[in-house]
């Protein structure tokens, strides 16, 4: 597989496009098909690696523009604790640059005694 460099100057456009910057995605697949996890370092590889970049990611989006934070307060049955659940709606642009609104989850908080 052939390996491919960033210079200082580069263009990073094709690399946050992904999808049409097939190197990138053929290292990707190459990792991910080999790549084995049980149910338990999967949930902490997302709690403490993928959902901190994300939730950074989404704040970031959102202050680039007016957002609102939704909030919704509910009986979680299962730990008999009330659950505040909070989402950000935001204005983006889809990929042919039209504007548009997104919703998106930001976490979860939980209420009580």
């Amino acid at each position: 597989m052939e390996r491919k460099f960033m210079k200082p100057g580069d263009d990073v456009l094709p690399i946050d496009k992904g999808l049409k910057n097939k190197w990138r995605w053929a290292w990707i697949e190459a990792c991910a098909s080999t790549f084995i996890c049980g149910r338990d370092k999967t949930a902490y590889l997302e709690r403490f690696g993928v959902a901190p970049y994300l939730k950074k990611e989404l704040i970031t989006r959102a202050n680039k523009d007016a957002f609102i934070i939704m909030f919704d307060e509910s009986m979680n049955t299962t730990t008999k604790t009330k659950q505040l659940d909070l989402h950000v709606r935001h204005w983006s642009t889809d990929e042919t640059s039209t504007p548009i609104v997104r919703s998106r989850y930001l976490g979860s908080q939980f209420l009580g005694h």
